[in-house]
């Protein structure tokens, strides 16, 4: 049986671009959606013929690594209360949380699952502020939020790179530096719709257009600014949404 390496990312923070870097890593050598797990182990060898997914077309093959290789092993989680045993069971690696500004999680979503409530999606985003300072001082966490990165010069960029390795007990590879230096933006840049609207408010600083848009979300942000600074501040410094 190969190697296992376990993530799970919380919807719209970057994940495929993760998946696509771990997967280019030399000793990566499958991808294997957690639902699907059970039954790849089992032997079955097309799980999602059984079970379905969300995508008719998988960007990454689905299949285990050959012995000797890695499989990277992936769900999305929401709430902490939906992946945190899963979190504290992974003992043979430390954690990979992946950040992004809550704000543009929640225009995200607006777009891609538009009648989800956003006030609950917000608190979801509080808990998480709550939980992960005091979940890191008993377990190792990598933290790689993606679109502070992206304002960050190559080098920035490629410790952090580095620190995923790390955190995943993968030795050092080059294409690091590859994925460092041909860093575009993370979800593209849309031209029409709801998501190239918010995306032109964000880079104006324009929070009247999201108190329009999601008002229910950027109230729970507003009213709980206070907790949930404190964790974030460590990288992000002047979010719009901050009094």
């Amino acid at each position: 049986m190969s190697r296992m390496i376990f993530l799970e990312t919380f919807p719209h923070t970057g994940t495929w671009f993760m998946l696509f870097f771990l997967h280019k890593h030399p000793d990566v050598g499958g991808y294997m959606p957690t639902y699907q797990l059970p039954l790849a182990l089992a032997g079955v060898p097309n799980p999602r013929e059984v079970l379905g997914g969300p995508n008719e077309t998988p960007p990454l093959p689905e299949q285990l690594a050959p012995r000797g290789q890695v499989t990277v092993v992936h769900t999305h989680c929401q709430g902490v209360e939906s992946c945190a045993w899963e979190m504290l069971h992974m003992k043979e690696h430390g954690t990979l949380f992946m950040l992004r500004d809550p704000l543009l999680i929640l225009a995200s979503w607006k777009q891609s699952v538009p009648y989800f409530n956003m006030r609950t999606l917000a608190r979801f985003w509080r808990r998480w502020c709550l939980f992960l300072p005091q979940f890191e001082k008993t377990h190792e966490m990598c933290y790689f939020p993606i679109d502070w990165l992206e304002t960050q010069n190559a080098s920035v960029k490629a410790e952090y790179l580095k620190k995923v390795l790390g955190c995943f007990r993968l030795s050092y590879s080059e294409h690091v530096e590859q994925t460092a230096n041909g860093w575009n933006k993370v979800g593209g840049s849309p031209k029409t719709g709801y998501r190239a609207d918010a995306q032109a408010a964000y880079e104006a600083r324009d929070l009247s257009f999201f108190e329009k848009t999601i008002p229910d979300g950027v109230k729970v942000l507003r009213d709980d600014e206070a907790l949930m600074r404190p964790f974030l501040e460590r990288w992000y410094k002047d979010l719009i949404w901050w009094s």
